[in-house]
């Protein structure tokens, strides 16, 4: 779990640190708002490719449009694990990074999708991003 946590911080450290550095596009550039699918497929990747096994990519809904509160949500699990580095976009979930067993916020969500966590050869348009995120971390 100590590795897991420590990939997890890292990977979303080299994002922050790529943005910064303009080795991101535009549709990153809000992170964490806006990325959490982007940015669960691009950790599932890292987080596997480094030896910790596969992953699933959780997309979820809550709340309803005619209440206005509607929104929607993308995270990574891993058996009873789950791991999160883009709640911090919602104003009820402060925290960057979850890996946790737990967590009734993540419950709050409908899952809508799930599919294993992996980029390559599925999602061509983010390999460059994956690559500027890995040569972030390299220098770090």
């Amino acid at each position: 779990m100590h590795e897991l946590v420590n990939s997890t911080i890292k990977f979303r450290n080299a994002i922050i640190e790529s943005l910064q550095a303009g080795k991101l596009p535009e549709t990153m550039s809000t992170f964490p708002r806006g990325c959490c699918g982007d940015s669960a497929l691009l950790l599932g990747t890292y987080l596997t490719d480094i030896g910790l096994g596969d992953f699933t990519y959780v997309g979820g809904e809550r709340g309803s449009e005619a209440d206005g509160d509607w929104a929607s949500h993308a995270w990574l699990t891993q058996g009873e694990l789950t791991i999160d580095i883009t709640k911090s976009q919602f104003s009820d979930c402060p925290d960057d990074i979850t890996v946790t067993e737990s967590s009734e916020w993540h419950d709050s969500f409908e899952v809508s999708q799930t599919f294993t966590a992996n980029i390559k050869g599925k999602c061509d348009q983010l390999e460059p991003c994956y690559e500027a995120i890995l040569e972030t971390i390299k220098s770090i």
